[in-house]
Order: C-alpha cells, then sequence, then structure tokens
C-alpha cells in the first residue's frame, strides 16, 4: 500500500510543472541517497545539538544513525522552524506530521497540487539549509541564522514557481483569497504567494 502510494506521489511529482532540480531532493530523500552523516559513516555532532555522530571515549567512532535523515528533515532545528512556518500557515497547529511532509497529504484547507509544492519547497529548503554537522563545536547563533534563512529559502522557492507561470487551469477556481501558500487574490488576478504576516 505505502509503495502504491509512493510510486502514485512520483508519478505526479514529475507531471508538476516546475524545475526537476526542485523535486530532486526528495527523490533522493526516497531512494535512501543523500548524502547524511549516516550515509557517510561520519563521526560528526549536528550543530543543533540534537543528533550525536561524535566518537565515543576509547572507540574510534560511534556508528552514525542509519535514519539520520529523519534528523535532517523533521528534529532538526532547522527542519524544526520550517515545519513551524507550514504549521503556522495552514492552521494545523502542532499537528503537522511526517505523513503529510513525507508522503504529501495535505492537511485540510490545501489543494493536493499545491500541498506537493509546498512539499517539495520545505523539503529543499531543509536541505539546502541544514546545519552542516563538524566535528568542531558551531555557534548555536549559526544554527539559528541557518533556520531562519530556511525558512526563507521555503517562500524564495514558492516565488519561483509563481514566476514560472505554469499550473493548471483548475487552480483559478479552486485557490481562493484565503487559501494558504498560493491564491488568486481575484478572479482576474495572477497566481501569488500567500505569506500571512509573522504574529
Amino acid at each position: 500500500m505505502l509503495l502504491s502510494v509512493l510510486c502514485s506521489t512520483l508519478r505526479a511529482l514529475w507531471c508538476l510543472p516546475w524545475s526537476n532540480e526542485h523535486k530532486e531532493v526528495f527523490w533522493k530523500l526516497l531512494y535512501d541517497s543523500l548524502p547524511t552523516v549516516g550515509r557517510m559513516h561520519l563521526p560528526r555532532l549536528c550543530p543543533c545539538g540534537l543528533l550525536s555522530c561524535a566518537p565515543v571515549s576509547g572507540q574510534p567512532r560511534n556508528p552514525p544513525p542509519r535514519n539520520d535523515w529523519q534528523h535532517v528533515f523533521w528534529e532538526c532545528r532547522v527542519a524544526l522552524s520550517v515545519r513551524a512556518e507550514l504549521e503556522r500557515c495552514c492552521s494545523v497547529g502542532a499537528g503537522l506530521t511526517r505523513q503529510h511532509l513525507l508522503l504529501m497529504h495535505p492537511p485540510p484547507g490545501v489543494l493536493l497540487d499545491v500541498w506537493r509544492v509546498v512539499c517539495l519547497a520545505a523539503i529543499s529548503a531543509m536541505w539546502s539549509c541544514r546545519a552542516q554537522p563538524a566535528p568542531g563545536v558551531v555557534p548555536l547563533d549559526t544554527v539559528i541564522m541557518r533556520a531562519g534563512a530556511a525558512v526563507d529559502c521555503f517562500w524564495s522557492l514558492l516565488h519561483d514557481f509563481v514566476r514560472a507561470g505554469r499550473y493548471r487551469q483548475s487552480w483559478q477556481r479552486r485557490l481562493t483569497a484565503a487559501h494558504p501558500f498560493l491564491r488568486f487574490e481575484r478572479e482576474d488576478a495572477p497566481l501569488t504567494v500567500h505569506r500571512p504576516p509573522s504574529g
């Protein structure tokens, strides 16, 4: 069942009228081919402080967790900042799940095709702005800056999609002025990014 859902999602993504470079991170994530700490077998500590792959005293290295993709795309402070932005915009509170993001199941009130664009942008932003694991101590300020950069990167990618100007005609009837992330403010208006002001 899960494999069927993933195959269906991948087919839909490759038909999405957006440059494939924005789909590549998600594709590599599904095939476990991203160069994460665990995959590269590096003794590193994530600068966010929430994932340790540092060597244990008296041992050559502590084996990095194989599921560190979960850290990069869900638990790291950089990922948390993007997740918080998604939750803020689609009014799900802390109810955003891995299924929403990684299986691209849209929360209530978000059009499926739009949610796929949102997920691709979020996952790409988390990866490109991730806190790079390093042998030394990275100042927390750096991690906070990268977390903010990831949120900005997410919105920048949505603007990139809008600038491409390629979307289904049916969106014009379905994306009202109140629709999260992408919307048409009026029937005769162009597609725009809907970023609500920060509280």
